[in-house]
């Protein structure tokens, strides 16, 4: 047979085996008794059958001559942790059929399957575990609906393409949604907003530099109302915005700040002008209902500096 396992395509040799042909044996045996001859003298390796298919069958010379035809395409996809995945032969031969005209057609049921199954675990990042270096320090987070997703039916239809012209290729996956940046093994990147709860501080760092320190103000944990922890991304900006919600004792409150710009479920960074002071432990019995609470002058700031979709990690 061919191995397909890898682009090598070496053609395994048959093996000779021990089992009997019992019809050789027997027509042997009727011509010696029919020449008078009542001895038979018997070697087993004699009547040993033969490989059906060996290297010299036609069978396996169309086979590799496949091989190296439609099974040598590579296509691979570069993933959002900078690393890179290629399609191997033994993958592409569960994709494609060719006729006899040379038409090659794609099998949707294992193409989709290898998609779902195979890839698109190598492509989602939303919620993994991060380990992560950051202006604040080393952390390992998990948790957020930050980065990025396959979109199977989109990526189906550009592989199908990529499939059917026999080329090679090289390009980014299909996604349904997308993180900020790559790079360094994470899909981070090296522009990111960092809130550390204990700390009470936030970072803005932008291409991997420091723009922005400030003390804050985050949610209150005393009456359930603690910032989410994870990683998450800036939901959009809007300055002058209104704040809705609900307090605590189940009446509603409307505050107006200057910046807005949120994150995750009504929770986001915004001025409090109405603070007299930040950072401590000011959140424990003082908190917010969730937002990070700034100084006005480090939020606009911060406005200045943030656009939809930047990654916010919270820890």
């Amino acid at each position: 047979y061919v191995d397909i396992s890898t682009t090598e395509f070496e053609v395994i040799p048959e093996v000779q085996g021990d089992d009997l042909d019992v019809e050789k044996l027997k027509a042997a045996l009727l011509e010696s008794v029919a020449a008078g001859n009542f001895k038979f003298d018997y070697l087993a390796s004699r009547y040993y059958k033969e490989p059906e298919i060996t290297t010299e069958s036609q069978e396996i010379k169309d086979r590799l001559e496949f091989a190296h035809t439609y099974l040598s395409t590579e296509i691979t996809w570069l993933l959002p942790d900078d690393d890179s995945y290629t399609l191997s032969p033994k993958q592409l031969n569960s994709m494609i059929s060719v006729d006899d005209k040379g038409t090659i057609s794609v099998k949707k049921k294992k193409t989709k399957a290898f998609l779902s199954d195979t890839l698109a675990p190598l492509c989602n990042t939303i919620g993994m575990t991060r380990k992560l270096k950051l202006a604040g320090g080393n952390i390992t987070i998990s948790g957020g609906d930050y980065g990025y997703t396959l979109d199977v039916d989109k990526e189906y239809k550009q592989l199908k393409k990529d499939l059917e012209s026999g080329k090679n290729m090289k390009r980014h996956p299909e996604y349904d949604r997308k993180g900020y940046g790559m790079g360094d093994g994470n899909d981070i990147g090296d522009t990111y907003i960092e809130v550390s709860i204990s700390q009470q501080t936030v970072w803005f760092v932008q291409n991997g530099k420091t723009k922005l320190t400030t003390s804050v103000v985050t949610g209150d944990p005393t009456i359930g109302f603690e910032t989410p922890k994870g990683v998450y991304g800036i939901m959009y900006t809007e300055s002058p915005s209104t704040l809705k919600g609900e307090n605590a004792d189940g009446s509603q409150y409307e505050t107006k700040v200057t910046y807005w710009m949120p994150f995750y479920a009504g929770c986001g960074f915004h001025d409090a002008p109405w603070r007299g002071s930040f950072g401590g432990s000011i959140y424990k019995g003082n908190g917010s209902h969730g937002c990070v609470n700034m100084p006005p002058s480090a939020a606009k700031e911060l406005y200045g500096y943030v656009e939809a979709g930047m990654p916010v990690i919270v820890h």
